[in-house]
């Protein structure tokens, strides 16, 4: 060791170390160092585990398909995804347009569950396939 690390050790307390001694103690360290590293590694590995993907998760949250309500950050004329010019419509207003829209689709939800509910089964169906099949084999000969 140089001199300015062996007055180091000195003044610290530490004993001096001798030539053969270095390359032991290195190896030591080493060792120390790399089952510390391991340690941790291990340890960030079930932290990271147990955390989950969404925890962890680096990528703000997409919007929500359908909003009555403006958020927080949507306020004012700098937030993200408003609309602040003429013209302009964000997805809250949009929102707010399609559920305008709610009475009417459900008049005509209602009579497209009418119209299915008169469609015949398929017993029903069948049955008047043969009866067809029926009268026509009563009124058509078939050469033998």
């Amino acid at each position: 060791p140089s001199r300015t690390q062996h007055a180091a050790r000195l003044r610290a307390g530490l004993p001096s170390r001798g030539q053969g001694e270095t390359s032991v103690s290195s190896g030591s360290d080493f060792a120390t160092a790399a089952a510390a590293g391991a340690a941790a590694a291990a340890l960030g590995l079930l932290v990271g585990l147990a955390s989950g993907p969404e925890m962890a998760s680096a990528v703000p949250r997409p919007l929500p398909d359908f909003l009555l309500k403006r958020p927080e950050y949507l306020q004012g004329v700098d937030a993200a995804n408003a609309a602040w010019r003429p013209g302009e419509v964000d997805f809250v207003t949009r929102s707010r347009i399609e559920a305008l829209q709610f009475p009417k689709m459900q008049k005509e939800l209602q009579r497209e569950e009418e119209k299915l509910r008169s469609v015949p089964t398929k017993a029903q169906r069948v049955q008047r396939a043969q009866d067809n099949m029926r009268r026509l084999a009563e009124t058509m000969e078939i050469p033998a």
